[in-house]
């Protein structure tokens, strides 16, 4: 019997972390480590003023010396970090990241490699993830991302 592997590819298109779940057989999916809650680090000068008169900033308002970009921008990202403390957006954790990945697909995962797809654990929850049921599941993965085009390194932790 040939023992497969997960192929290493030098230049990825995605790189994605498998976690191994407490069961010992299957893995979180997951893209990157960090949890992103402020996007105003990445917001124009054009957008933070934008956002300013959508929360209610007037004329008057923008043009007082003490509303300046630097000072416009600290209150965006504490709205924001207020807003993403309640509610996180799918793109600040790991997990979701993932699962916008795969959700976001033009073709299907087939069921039977046993790749899931998940958007809430149960009625109520907005947890969003991607599980596989086991390492020949990644292997599986892996081949159906590269049958698509798609050079995908999975780091198993």
């Amino acid at each position: 019997m040939i023992e497969k592997e997960i192929i290493a590819f030098n230049n990825s298109d995605v790189d994605f972390i498998a976690i191994r779940q407490m069961d010992q057989k299957g893995y979180s999916i997951e893209i990157g480590i960090d949890f992103i809650y402020l996007e105003t680090e990445y917001s124009s000068d054009e957008e933070v003023v934008a956002w300013a008169i959508e929360y209610g900033f007037s004329d008057e308002e923008l043009a007082d010396p003490e509303n300046n970009l630097d000072n416009l921008r600290a209150l965006k990202a504490r709205s924001e970090e207020e807003y993403h403390n309640l509610d996180p957006p799918s793109y600040a954790t790991p997990h979701g990241r993932a699962f916008d990945y795969f959700h976001n697909l033009d073709f299907f995962i087939p069921e039977h490699i046993g790749i899931n797809i998940i958007e809430g654990l149960h009625p109520g929850n907005d947890w969003l993830g991607v599980t596989a049921e086991n390492f020949e599941s990644l292997i599986s993965l892996q081949t159906v991302l590269l049958d698509n085009g798609i050079k995908a390194n999975f780091d198993i932790k």
